[in-house]
């Protein structure tokens, strides 16, 4: 699992990407599918000036490919990179849905497009985190702000709710997103399901 980020002159948007092994080497493209997911705002009236004061429906969305080039832009950035042995699709596709009932609108000091992906990527570390690509301490401290001020109750909702789902609270130890040792590497935390 990837995170990225796109950055233009004006602008930053998060997003992940999930490179999806299948267990057949039948396939016509190989064995692996690529897997975008993001927060966008959906249409609001009055425009993307009324974010800042408005909330928006939340796009949450996922785009699959063969080709990984497909689904990011020439100048995105890999800002971190996690391993999994034993996350599936279902924990994913699980996660996103619990992330989407906890916070289903948009908003452009909080729930926004980086929130979605840190929440994400931080909930999936109760699989492990072997990080192959270590997020700076900048982007770090950013996320236990982030994950802490204004979604600091949804964030952790979003954690328990999903570590409730599959039953992982008894087989390992759950440190808020909001604290800075979620963020570093630790393999102890590896979860077999």
């Amino acid at each position: 699992m990837f995170q990225h980020r796109h950055i233009s002159k004006s602008v930053s948007h998060d997003y992940l990407v999930l490179c999806i092994r299948t267990r057949s080497d039948q396939v016509r493209f190989g064995n692996r599918i690529w897997a975008r997911c993001e927060r966008n705002p959906g249409s609001i009236e009055g425009g993307p000036l009324r974010l800042s004061v408005m909330p928006a429906p939340a796009m949450d969305t996922i785009k699959f490919s063969f080709e990984r080039s497909r689904l990011k832009g020439e100048n995105d950035v890999a800002i971190m990179e996690l391993a999994f042995d034993s996350l599936q699709v279902i924990h994913v596709a699980e996660l996103l849905h619990i992330i989407h009932i906890v916070s289903p609108d948009y908003r452009l000091g909080s729930h926004n497009c980086w929130w979605f992906a840190a929440v994400a990527i931080g909930s999936l570390q109760v699989f492990g985190n072997d990080w192959t690509i270590q997020p700076s301490r900048d982007w770090i401290k950013s996320a236990v702000k982030v994950l802490g001020r204004n979604t600091e109750e949804s964030t952790q909702r979003v954690l328990s709710l999903f570590v409730e789902k599959w039953n992982i609270a008894s087989v390992v130890d759950i440190t808020p997103l909001t604290d800075d040792r979620t963020w570093l590497e630790n393999r102890s935390r590896r979860r077999q399901v």
